[in-house]
């Protein structure tokens, strides 16, 4: 009996520690944080030429139609374009068709350019899309 007075006392006191306005909405399990650092995560590692963890990101289906090799290829074929990757200097996250789309925009030597990363209810990548670098801005 002792236990359970001592459980109960526990659970009322952690009550007034943790208000519930605090709390993460129940319907979402994926706070936009988590997503915006998965995408900066997966930009370090394309441009560190860490191709084979970088798909270790992506959902099945997207490991199948982007290898390794190849997400090394659409890198490099920005790099020629745009230049020499500088680093990321922003994002921005969206909801297109009801998934999770963040945007990261990379800068390089000559131009910019978002990186549009889609995630699934999962928080894999499910999509990849280089937005063409606007030169000028």
């Amino acid at each position: 009996e002792m236990a359970d007075f001592l459980v109960s006392r526990g659970a009322r006191s952690s009550d007034t520690v943790a208000p519930p306005h605090n709390a993460p909405p129940p319907h979402s399990p994926e706070t936009p944080v988590d997503l915006m650092l998965r995408s900066k995560d997966f930009v370090d590692l394309i441009s560190a030429g860490s191709y084979q963890k970088a798909a270790d990101m992506f959902d099945p289906n997207m490991k199948s139609l982007m290898p390794p090799a190849k997400i090394g290829e659409v890198w490099q074929e920005v790099i020629q374009k745009a230049g020499k990757f500088k680093g990321q200097i922003g994002s921005r996250k969206t909801s297109v068709d009801g998934n999770d789309v963040v945007f990261v925009t990379c800068e390089f030597e000559k131009a910019k350019a978002d990186l549009q990363i889609a995630f699934d209810a999962k928080g894999r990548i499910s999509g990849l899309y280089v937005v063409p670098p606007s030169s000028g801005t």
